[in-house]
């Protein structure tokens, strides 16, 4: 996930002055999991596989 954000300082992500990116990673996936509807794994799969996952699913 690092290297797909870059330099995370550069960029307008909400955090708590001297969270890392890790710890926030970690805290608002939690979050993500808990309170979602939908739960696609995407990591393996191109963007039109996702998208009909995600319409299936609804």
């Amino acid at each position: 996930m690092i290297p797909r954000i870059g330099d995370h300082s550069l960029r307008d992500i909400s955090r708590r002055p001297g969270q890392s990116f890790e710890d926030l990673f970690d805290e608002r996936f939690e979050l993500y999991q808990r309170y979602c509807d939908i739960w696609v794994k995407a990591s393996e799969l191109k963007q039109d596989k996702v998208c009909e996952a995600v319409v299936s699913a609804l």
